[in-house]
């Protein structure tokens, strides 16, 4: 840690922390002028005297440089390349993924549900709510050993009459 740091004011220090970050998020390059100041949040009006002081900022101009800024900060060609690369990245792997999808609908036989999927990824709910029961599997109720629905009481049935019958077949 620079040890020009350590000597600053509580406030000096909070003020030149924030003229840091907001140097970099604002691509100044380190630049800062007297009209940027009021800007920095947490920026105590009187600070750049105690910073310039120091050392760590240089007038220049008409406002400071922040010494050593493009050794120890984030710049803008730094910035720009990592967007530039996350872009990339990010096209990469779209198209790659557009690869693997095509690759695996012509290997894949063709799927009855897959149709309804749209390019975004939905599926088509007005095809999919017109399926009866009889179209999704696993729904029959007649499988053998299945047990029968005991609340099916017809009208001239009695539920002991019920129960009596389920109770002598099983």
């Amino acid at each position: 840690m620079d040890r020009r740091l350590n000597r600053l004011s509580d406030s000096d220090f909070r003020s030149y922390i924030m003229s840091l970050v907001w140097s970099v998020s604002n691509r100044t390059e380190g630049n800062l002028f007297p009209d940027d100041l009021p800007l920095i949040p947490c920026f105590t009006r009187g600070a750049e005297v105690g910073i310039e002081t120091s050392g760590l900022w240089i007038r220049s101009g008409e406002g400071w440089a922040i010494d050593k800024f493009e050794l120890e900060q984030t710049t803008v060609a730094d910035l720009e390349a990592a967007e530039r690369k996350r872009f990339n990245d990010r096209e990469r792997k779209r198209k790659q993924r557009v690869r693997e999808k095509c690759r695996a609908n012509v290997d894949a036989p063709p799927d009855r549900l897959d149709a309804d999927v749209q390019p975004d990824g939905t599926r088509d709910v007005t095809r999919m709510s017109r399926m009866t029961l009889q179209d999704r599997t696993g729904q029959r109720q007649d499988r053998p050993g299945q047990a029968k629905d005991l609340l099916a009481v017809s009208d001239d049935e009695s539920a002991d009459s019920v129960f009596t019958e389920w109770g002598k077949s099983a």
